[in-house]
């Protein structure tokens, strides 16, 4: 299961956020050689912050073997704080609008021998990822993305849509887009995953609402 982990869940949940942080150093600046500042070992940058969002998927021995943050674009996050020139217009921003940032995967068979459940990460975080936004009444979600990345994105189901022309940072051709939300994409992302059941666990006592 996908699970809706709060920065301020860190004290409730000891070495959760610090297993993802870690996830995300490994996979963004030892795979892919992003030139981003970290520390120990650990990759986190100004928007992991109270009131930031993770979507997590935890194998049975606790590890972070997939990961994303989410942010609503009227409130700081990577496209409009840092990335504004990839959109041509205005940079979205509202509450019915998420950014999701940080996507990371671990496909490293020693990881996933303890993984319970359907194997494909991927797909599972792709339904996550629809399922949460709808149920915080988003309508779109925003992201800043490798190029490379978009014929993932379009096998996994989802159907991207470029907010500007790509820049070339950092030795990367970057682009923002932005994605649909609701019941038809994600039956659409279901289908290419082959999942039939919900992905994600709310907990009850969540003080996340949904805007609309």
């Amino acid at each position: 299961m996908i699970e809706v982990i709060r920065f301020e869940d860190k004290d409730h949940s000891p070495g959760l956020l610090e297993s993802m942080f870690r996830l995300r150093h490994e996979i963004f600046v030892e795979r892919l050689g992003w030139k981003i500042q970290t520390f120990n070992g650990l990759e986190q940058d100004q928007f992991d912050q109270p009131g930031t969002i993770y979507l997590v998927r935890r194998n049975a021995a606790g590890e972070v073997v997939a990961c994303t943050r989410m942010l609503r674009s009227d409130q700081p996050n990577l496209l409009k704080d840092v990335f504004p020139e990839l959109v041509d217009g205005d940079v979205p921003s509202s509450p019915m609008i998420w950014e999701a940032s940080r996507l990371a995967v671990d496909h490293r068979k020693e990881k996933l021998r303890s993984l319970p459940g359907n194997w494909n990460l991927c797909g599972e975080l792709f339904c996550g990822i629809q399922e949460f936004a709808m149920w915080v009444g988003a309508t779109n979600i925003v992201s800043v993305s490798d190029v490379r990345l978009e014929r993932i994105l379009k096998i996994g189901g989802w159907q991207p849509q470029r907010l500007g022309r790509p820049h070339f940072i950092s030795g990367i051709d970057v682009c923002g887009e932005i994605f649909e939300v609701g019941p038809a994409a994600l039956a659409r992302i279901q289908a290419r995953a082959k999942i039939k059941e919900s992905v994600l666990s709310m907990p009850a006592n969540s003080p996340l609402r949904k805007v609309a």
